[in-house]
C-alpha cells in the first residue's frame, strides 16, 4: 500500500533555484534602484547572471518581480514606523519617521517612482498602527498640527519621492526641513 502523500503541497525549491531567485532579487534591487522601474528584464537577467527565462520562471511578470522587491522594502518602512513609535520624544518621533522614511528613498529610484505613482496607496495595518501612534502622541503633546492625519503621511512620502529622485539628498534635506516646520502648530 502506498503511503499517503499530499500531492497538492508545494514541492520544496531546489537549492540552485533558490540561489537563482536570490540573485535575481539582488540584481533587480540594484538595477531598479539605480535606473528606475522602466529597467528591462534583460538587463536584470544580465546583472543576475541568468537567462530571462529563469526570471520569468520565478516571476511571471515584471510587476510580480517588483512586488517581491516592494515586500522587502515595506518591511523596512514598517520597521522605521515601529522604531519611531518607540521614541519617547513626541516631536523627535515625527522627525525620525520622516527622516528615516525618506532615507529609504535616497538610494532607490525605483521605490521613489513606485511611491509617486497615482492612485490609492492604503498603508497596511502594521504600518498604519505605529504611524498613527506617532501622530496622535505628537498631537496630544501639542507639537504637531491637529489637522495632519495618517492620510497625509502618504502624500508627504509621495511628494518627497519626486524630490528625492530628481534632486537627491540635498533636495530632500531642504524640503524635509520645510515640511517639518510646516507640521508644527501655528
Amino acid at each position: 500500500m502506498a503511503p499517503n502523500v499530499d500531492v497538492t503541497a508545494p514541492r520544496p525549491q531546489r537549492a540552485d533555484a533558490r540561489r537563482n531567485r536570490e540573485r535575481i532579487l539582488k540584481a533587480a534591487a540594484k538595477e531598479i534602484g539605480a535606473r528606475g522601474i522602466d529597467v528591462q528584464m534583460e538587463d536584470i537577467a544580465r546583472a543576475a547572471g541568468v537567462g530571462v527565462g529563469t526570471i520569468y520562471r520565478n516571476f511571471p511578470t515584471k510587476q510580480a518581480l517588483q512586488e517581491a522587491l516592494w515586500d522587502e522594502k515595506r518591511r523596512r518602512v514598517i520597521d522605521v514606523a515601529e522604531r519611531a513609535a518607540l521614541n519617547p520624544d513626541p516631536w523627535g518621533a515625527v522627525e525620525q519617521l520622516f527622516t528615516e522614511g525618506t532615507d529609504l528613498q535616497l538610494d532607490d529610484l525605483g521605490w521613489c517612482q513606485a511611491l509617486g505613482l497615482p492612485g490609492p496607496q492604503e498603508p497596511p495595518a502594521e504600518l498604519r498602527d505605529p504611524t498613527t501612534k506617532v501622530l496622535e502622541r505628537a498631537k496630544q503633546a501639542g507639537v504637531l498640527r491637529s489637522d495632519f492625519g495618517i492620510e497625509d503621511v502618504g502624500s508627504v512620502f509621495g511628494a518627497m519621492s519626486t524630490v528625492v529622485s530628481n534632486g537627491g539628498r540635498a533636495a530632500r534635506d531642504s524640503l524635509l526641513k520645510v515640511i517639518l516646520d510646516g507640521l508644527r502648530p501655528r
